[in-house]
């Protein structure tokens, strides 16, 4: 096979999770076992704290293993400042000390894209907060309380592990060819053992039209995300190629998709007219519309 890397990556990533899943039926049945009970209070769902974090182990460990050994061994035969420099010139994942000033200015680049993507979003969420009864102090709380096991998950292990092996160990074994194809294969497809852990997951209120539906869905936009990120890493990026796609992809979780939908004026709409509900609907629009012609013009129209 003339792209191994690629496929046995992709594997092994799934075949984590998976394997994490053996483990989580292992202990399953060992506390059924040892409390004389049956095992059916032991569901172990996907958002389940322990599951989370017993995921969180297993892909980050064999995501980091596969790294090193693909070009840590394979690349640079255990030559460690070798290795070095390819995680800094090829992969963009730290900065070399000339270079920190313009790899900053990249990585704060591709978010402003992001940012600007997602303007109209922005927005709305600080009318929100605006006109909130709640205070910027418990705002800046509530945040922070809000950094749990769920926000790793979401924003930092996912952006960083997925990013690893679906765009720099397949874009490297591709040798920075970009085909949606292969976005499609690795990172689209890749996504729909989501919609196989909830049709055997029997706690969830899914019926099998409407997982099909969301696993569809799911890897059209997670096929076009996965084809935009391996852009960034090989077409756009010269300097933090990895980071910049590791960040977009926090943004994009994080923010999760454009909404022609605005709540930002919800607690206070019975207090104003019509022509300013209009008119802040507007705004958003064109700031909606701004934002997709400005990323869709830097990503696909110029070179």
């Amino acid at each position: 096979m003339e792209h191994t890397r690629s496929l046995v990556a992709a594997l092994i990533y799934v075949g984590s999770i998976y394997l994490s899943n053996t483990f989580l039926s292992a202990l399953r049945a060992l506390l059924a076992n040892k409390e004389g009970s049956s095992t059916t209070h032991y569901k172990f769902t996907r958002e389940d704290p322990f599951v989370i974090k017993t995921r969180i182990v297993f892909v980050s460990i064999t995501t980091f293993l596969t790294y090193l050994i693909f070009f840590y061994v394979q690349d640079c035969n255990w030559n460690f400042y070798e290795f070095l420099k390819k995680m800094q010139n090829e992969h963009g994942l730290i900065p070399t000390r000339k270079n920190w000033a313009v790899f900053s200015k990249e990585v704060g680049f591709f978010i402003s894209l992001y940012l600007m993507l997602y303007s109209g979003e922005i927005l709305d969420s600080l009318v929100s907060l605006y006109n909130s009864p709640i205070k910027p102090k418990f705002i800046i709380q509530n945040f922070i309380s809000s950094i749990d096991i769920w926000f790793v998950r979401n924003f930092i292990f996912a952006p960083i592990t997925e990013e690893i092996v679906f765009t720099l160990i397949i874009q490297e074994d591709y040798k920075n060819k970009v085909k949606f194809i292969n976005s499609i294969v690795y990172f689209g497809i890749a996504h729909l053992h989501h919609g196989y852990e909830l049709y055997n997951d029997d706690t969830n209120g899914y019926s099998l039209g409407s997982i099909v539906i969301s696993c569809v869905f799911q890897m059209v936009y997670t096929s076009f995300f996965g084809h935009v990120n391996n852009m960034i890493y090989s077409q756009k990026s010269t300097y933090s190629k990895v980071l910049n796609c590791i960040c977009t992809h926090a943004i994009c979780n994080y923010l999760g998709f454009p909404s022609l939908a605005t709540n930002g004026l919800y607690l206070c709409s019975h207090r104003i007219s019509k022509r300013v509900k209009y008119a802040y609907e507007g705004i958003h629009l064109v700031l909606l519309g701004l934002g997709l012609f400005i990323f869709i013009k830097y990503m696909f129209l110029t070179n």
